[in-house]
């Protein structure tokens, strides 16, 4: 559904998003997917987490970055949250 969201508000051809892709670590599933929309000048990326014990989904936006600096910041914000390497 959020990718859809995703999809559907940006209302353009430029818009690129992953491929969606989900694996199983230890007792929880990772799902993940990141895009670009040149337009707009934005990158994001989305990863969600479910175990027995919680649902969390965890979004990053950022505007005018590079995507060295983008993927830097993006690891350094889901490794301090404890949920992603």
């Amino acid at each position: 559904m959020r990718l859809k969201s995703e999809t559907d508000q940006a209302k353009s051809k430029s818009l690129k998003i992953s491929e969606p892709t989900k694996e199983e670590k230890g007792n929880a599933w990772v799902a993940r997917y990141s895009g670009v929309h040149p337009e707009a000048r934005r990158r994001f990326a989305n990863f969600t987490v479910v175990n027995p014990k919680l649902i969390a989904n965890f979004y990053y936006e950022a505007l005018d970055m590079t995507e060295e600096e983008f993927e830097k910041n993006r690891k350094q914000i889901l490794t301090g949250v404890g949920v992603a390497e």
